[in-house]
């Protein structure tokens, strides 16, 4: 019961949160030790070493769809699809239960393949093959986007592995699934939070992000917010989605600032830059690198004059479109005048309207 309860309070929060990946991956879970239990009980032809292969399986292919999934909601088009398949896994488990003589036929599985359990595990090479692969895949999708979600499905994964491996030894099964389900219910917390305090498009901190730095700030510091120039026209132009290429770029620009700049997405097309410790003179140099690089850096248009169909030859290829981008900035530093970063920030708000009127493409201090 343990590790149902845990189960099912996970289910209601992920459909909850509307987290259509980890409400499939708790059902991966439900389904795997549903198996584990009906399957490994007394009277049943299955022996341990082949029902953890199955589950080991359906939970390996499982969590590497999941990992791949886009996040488009519990009821999306991509959610509903991986609904289908855990739907006909869990069809295939309920005949087997409802059929107690086709157990024996699972039980033939054993003889196909390297299946013989090790001496050390009851697992076999297949499991331990399925498994090992989508771990690897989990971990280097972990260390490449930095996802919550990407994490989770790691470490439930190695949760579930150890519980194969312990399979009879006390229930120590259901303590790993139930931890693997924990996992899972701690990263809707994780992915909340990352969503709350990064720009999911420009992947930067957002605005929540900033009001928390802002109260952390000492008695020195510069704040600059940042506006790209025409912005609007260039969507109106090109389109929302080069617009979005557009924010990227700006983003990537601006995460490389130096100085031990904080660099915030702001909304819109605004973004701040925090500079801790710093006065103007020492803060504005930094600020006009910045300044200089994306004026200087051609952003390329990925997607314009692309044909519709295949080009026949190299020489079709289409053109890249390169465009010049520019940002105006507003600077303002801590002074007795603007003791709290409240007003500082508007202070370098109104620089930054100076600095759009008086011909954009410029920095007002």
């Amino acid at each position: 019961m343990l590790f149902y309860s845990v189960g099912a309070a996970g289910l209601l929060l992920s459909w909850r949160f509307n987290r259509s990946r980890i409400l499939l991956a708790l059902l991966s879970l439900l389904l795997g030790y549903a198996f584990l239990e009906t399957f490994t009980g007394k009277g049943r032809a299955v022996d341990v070493t082949t029902a953890s292969m199955v589950v080991g399986g359906i939970l390996s292919i499982n969590f590497l769809v999941i990992a791949f999934m886009p996040e488009r909601g519990v009821l999306s088009s991509a959610g509903r699809l991986a609904g289908l398949l855990i739907s006909a896994e869990v069809a295939v488990v309920l005949l087997l239960i409802a059929v107690p003589a086709l157990s024996s036929y699972v039980g033939q599985i054993r003889y196909y393949g390297a299946l013989k359990a090790m001496t050390w595990t009851p697992l076999s090479i297949v499991t331990l093959s399925l498994a090992g692969a989508t771990t690897l895949v989990l971990l280097v999708r972990t260390f490449l986007t930095r996802s919550a979600i990407d994490g989770g499905l790691l470490v439930a994964m190695l949760a579930a592995l150890a519980g194969l491996h312990f399979i009879g030894v006390s229930k120590a099964e259901a303590l790993y699934f139930a931890t693997a389900a924990l996992i899972m219910q701690a990263t809707i917390i994780q992915d909340s939070h990352a969503r709350v305090y990064f720009d999911e498009l420009t992947s930067l901190p957002g605005r929540r992000a900033l009001d928390e730095q802002m109260m952390r700030l000492g008695r020195h510091y510069v704040i600059a917010m940042i506006d790209i120039d025409h912005f609007k026209k260039f969507n109106d132009r090109f389109g929302h989605a080069v617009g979005d290429q557009a924010l990227r770029f700006v983003a990537t620009q601006l995460a490389r600032a130096r100085g031990r700049a904080k660099v915030f997405r702001y909304g819109g097309e605004e973004f701040t830059l925090l500079f801790p410790g710093k006065t103007m003179d020492e803060a504005l140099p930094y600020i006009e690198q910045i300044r200089e690089r994306v004026e200087s850096t051609p952003f390329v248009i990925r997607g314009i004059g692309r044909p519709k169909e295949k080009p026949k030859t190299l020489s079709e290829k289409p053109k890249k479109t390169r465009e010049l981008l520019t940002i105006s900035i507003g600077a303002a530093e801590r002074s007795e005048a603007h003791r709290t970063p409240q007003e500082v920030l508007k202070v370098a708000d109104k620089k930054l309207y100076k600095a759009k009127n008086g011909g954009r493409n410029k920095t007002v201090h």
